[in-house]
């Protein structure tokens, strides 16, 4: 704030958002940022992420919100949370990890569920310094890894869809009872369980004999005392700003390829990839972390198979539609009956890149 010159003694600064974490940008706010208000409506940013904080002497406040606060003991095991990447980008002590858990009167008032709105649950520790919580995204496994056998494919698949989860939380977490396909059929199985949700192709209300429940390969939990890498958004907010939302793929891309234990598998992925191209400046979809990943993620998966099975998900991937124009496209049959007798040719870009850049290529 010093470094403000237009700020004068004794102007205001109101920090009404919490501090948001690293986002993969080497060069822009890479310790994290929070965000002042000024007076006259003006906003500016500290590129100093997780500020410290300190309540002493106005405990009473604190002592009024729904759950008060905690005063830790010393007994508490506290390590820094920082994934191998960045540990070179993060400040020291900006987040820290209790690892052996909380024993205190104050969890049986803190929501089971927490939420955006909720009010802040502060702490203190024996030297003086406070800590704020923050909640975690907890992922649940549904479906198999790229390591599991094939026999094994149902076996971490969600019994119910989520149903259970969805109906504790009020549907606000949604069921991830996924699409059956021909990628993940082998992860299908009939549930008769009541908290089953409904799939895409049985209602609710036909539901009563058993709904087929299927998973996704590589739906795996999280660690949640890892860094956060992904932005995790909801109806009512994101967890980081948008305009560096984009910068997760790049991180999760460079954490997992330098590394994983399975170096080779990597090298061959990213090979692959130099081959079954898509460019993110052809694709209306440069925030969707999450479908460039899992593109990456099925080259990974299918480093050392069969190359037929990598044309064939990468032909029904929305990425590779959106980049080679077919997404969307029609046939001049059905253009032709159903709009009017409208003359129309399907687009055939998809069809001459799949020999020309990932197959035969132009000289046979």
């Amino acid at each position: 704030l010093n470094e403000w010159e237009m700020l004068a003694d004794g102007t205001t600064v109101t920090f009404y958002d919490e501090p948001r974490p690293p986002s993969g940008d080497l060069f822009a706010y890479n310790q994290g940022r929070i965000e002042a208000h000024l007076s006259e409506d003006r906003d500016r940013f500290l590129a100093d992420g997780n500020l410290p904080i300190d309540f002493t002497g106005y405990e009473q406040y604190l002592s009024e919100l729904p759950h008060g606060y905690i005063t830790f003991d010393g007994t508490e095991i506290w390590d820094e949370t920082a994934s191998d990447l960045n540990k070179a980008l993060s400040r020291k002590d900006q987040e820290v990890l209790l690892r052996n858990g909380l024993n205190h009167p104050i969890c049986d008032l803190v929501p089971e569920f927490a939420s955006e709105s909720d009010a802040p649950l502060f702490g203190k520790l024996p030297d003086g310094t406070w800590l704020a919580w923050t909640p975690k995204v907890q992922l649940e496994t549904n479906g198999p890894s790229i390591n599991d056998v094939p026999g094994d494919m149902t076996s971490n698949v969600l019994s119910d869809g989520g149903g259970e989860w969805s109906v504790k939380t009020g549907e606000k977490l949604k069921c991830s009872n996924v699409a059956r396909s021909f990628s993940n059929e082998g992860t299908c199985f009939l549930s008769t369980e009541n908290t089953t949700c409904p799939s895409a192709e049985v209602n609710s209300a036909d539901a009563s004999a058993g709904v087929v429940v299927c998973g996704s390969v590589g739906e795996i939990a999280n660690d949640p005392s890892m860094h956060e890498t992904f932005a995790i958004e909801t109806e009512e907010a994101g967890s980081v700003f948008r305009d560096v939302i984009a910068n997760h793929k790049n991180t999760v891309w460079t954490e997992i390829a330098l590394f994983q234990p399975d170096q080779l598998r990597q090298r061959m992925a990213w090979a692959i990839a130099q081959i079954v191209t898509t460019v993110p400046e052809n694709i209306d979809a440069d925030d969707q972390a999450e479908l460039y990943v899992n593109f990456y993620d099925m080259l990974v998966r299918n480093a050392f198979g069969n190359y037929r099975d990598i044309l064939l998900e990468a032909s029904f991937s929305p990425l590779m539609g959106e980049h080679l124009t077919y997404r969307g496209s029609k046939s001049h049959a059905y253009e032709y009956h159903d709009k009017d007798k409208r003359l129309s040719r399907a687009d055939e870009n998809y069809a001459r890149e799949i020999m020309q850049l990932f197959t035969i290529g132009l000289v046979v």
